[in-house]
């Protein structure tokens, strides 16, 4: 029997969250903005079937051509995956591709039985090169009648290569459609190539088998009675792994202990969407909070039913426990109403470059300068920046050189929406610093602060980006009148701030 690897990253941020963290976006859903990588973290563990486990014990894909081949049009003719062992111990069920010619699209089968924790996974183009394919996943019921789930990116954004968890709703066959992002987004030119080839994998998920999954326990209702996640240790030395379950009905409450190792500045807790627009899950959960030590102190906070991507890179001490507490919405919203978080927590090379100076860069004139980085295409550089902004605090930030007139400037910032108990976060975009803003936003609770001119079925700009009227060096300015507007403690923010020249 053949062995199938499996590759996973866990990298901060969603779509819009990966525009203000320096993780890489997607080159087909926000042209020119991709690439950062600076907060990408491998968790290289023999026991996830999310990494692959070669015998050095580092990253590769797989071959192609060694399952079920691409024969299919339909969920009608779609072709069984085969059964693999795989290098964790356990199960995997995979098949091959190519999607070729453009709007080509390939269907595969599975049979699951309801209640069972299922992972899905695309391996095609872990790097992010924009020449190769880009994959969505879209999961059917056995004759293709109902849509149950469908996802186009990695989870957290990590690369073009697509996963996907569910718990199975009913006992049965499920067909997967594998396609190209152009297609599923209907951006032209809708590619095609008889390079785009892929693998796709359904990996059940056991977790006596795969150290860093944790299914819920059922008796974990109370800080004192908390479940210890476990979990993976990445190249860093930082821990991530993953947590889910099925909410009761009525008031039933989960609570996870996580306790920070050396050297964590941040913790990140992303969740996955509900919906047959996400992973599937009939409603999800209502507040997530974290909190601190002494089971009390809300230290960040989001509501799911928001549509957050998860709370990211909220400071924390090394060293010390925290909780993650999983409340259920006020009213009961579906029968597999289930949630599947990740977890990791970063050090200081894992978080946005910080500000360093929070007195002084209340004015322009001391505006903190932000670091450069470029992105997979040549035209375009990256920067990030983050920081804290408690109540009447003003933070300036600029780039370290001009760009010519015409730039385009996208922006994408995250405080509410990252768990941050500012409720009112104000980000201005200014030529001149010493006159008026030319662009202004707040955040809201239920809506991501993005400017952009592109957008794609997950993502929809606020703004448009800004062309710069005249050669300059642009500045942000970042202000708050509130905090603790949800309870948190929390006043962290976090922003992208990117230029591609024309």
């Amino acid at each position: 029997m053949k062995t199938r690897h499996l590759v996973g990253l866990l990298c901060v941020g969603g779509l819009v969250a990966s525009l203000a963290v320096g993780c890489s976006s997607d080159p087909g859903e926000e042209t020119g903005t991709g690439g950062g990588g600076t907060t990408t973290t491998t968790f290289p563990m023999t026991t996830t079937p999310s990494t692959p486990t070669t015998s050095s014990g580092g990253t590769t894909s797989t071959t192609s051509s060694s399952g079920a081949p691409d024969e299919s049009t339909s969920c009608a003719d779609a072709v069984a995956l085969e059964e693999f062992d795989n290098m964790a111990g356990g199960k995997t069920w995979g098949g091959d591709g190519i999607v070729n010619p453009a709007k080509d699209a390939d269907f595969f089968t599975f049979e699951a039985t309801e209640g069972a924790w299922y992972w899905l996974q695309t391996v095609a183009n872990a790097d992010d090169d924009p020449a190769m394919i880009d994959t969505v996943i879209t999961l059917f019921n056995g004759d293709g009648t109902q849509k149950i789930a469908e996802v186009d990116d990695s989870f957290p954004r990590a690369s073009t290569d697509r996963e996907l968890f569910i718990r199975i709703p009913a006992t049965g066959k499920y067909c997967i459609k594998v396609w190209e992002f152009s297609d599923w987004a209907n951006q032209e030119p809708i590619e095609g190539d008889p390079t785009f080839a892929y693998e796709v994998m359904a990996v059940p998920i056991d977790t006596q088998i795969y150290t860093g999954f944790n299914e819920d326990a059922g008796s974990n209702d109370t800080t004192g009675t908390a479940q210890v996640l476990t979990f993976n240790t990445g190249d860093s030395g930082m821990i991530g792994g993953n947590f889910f379950g099925l909410l009761e009905t009525g008031t039933d409450v989960d609570v996870y202990k996580i306790t920070t190792p050396a050297d964590t500045v941040t913790l990140n807790v992303y969740f996955t969407p509900w919906g047959p627009e996400g992973f599937g899950s009939t409603g999800g959960p209502g507040v997530v909070n974290l909190l601190a030590a002494d089971g009390t102190t809300v230290v960040a906070q989001l509501d799911y039913q928001q549509g957050s991507d998860g709370i990211s890179q909220v400071p924390v001490s090394a060293n010390t426990d925290y909780f993650v507490e999983v409340k259920r919405p006020n009213a009961n919203v579906g029968a597999n109403d289930f949630y599947f978080f990740k977890f990791f927590t970063g050090d200081a090379t894992g978080q946005n470059p910080q500000e360093t100076n929070d007195a002084a860069n209340s004015a322009h004139t001391a505006a903190e300068v932000a670091t450069a980085g470029m992105s997979n295409n040549p035209a375009t550089t990256l920067h990030f920046l983050g920081g804290t902004i408690p109540a009447g605090d003003t933070d300036w930030w600029t780039v370290p050189s001009a760009f010519p007139a015409g730039s385009e400037v996208v922006v994408a910032c995250s405080s509410w929406r990252a768990g941050s108990g500012v409720g009112d976060m104000t980000v201005e975009l200014f030529e001149d610093p010493a006159g008026s803003a030319d662009v202004t936003d707040t955040e809201l609770e239920t809506v991501d602060l993005l400017w952009s001119n592109n957008s794609s079925p997950n993502s929809t700009p606020t703004k448009n980006a800004w062309a710069l009227k005249a050669q300059g060096t642009p500045y942000l300015k970042i202000s708050s009148t509130k905090a603790n507007a949800s309870g948190a403690t929390s006043t962290h923010y976090l922003c992208g701030f990117h230029l591609t020249t024309p």
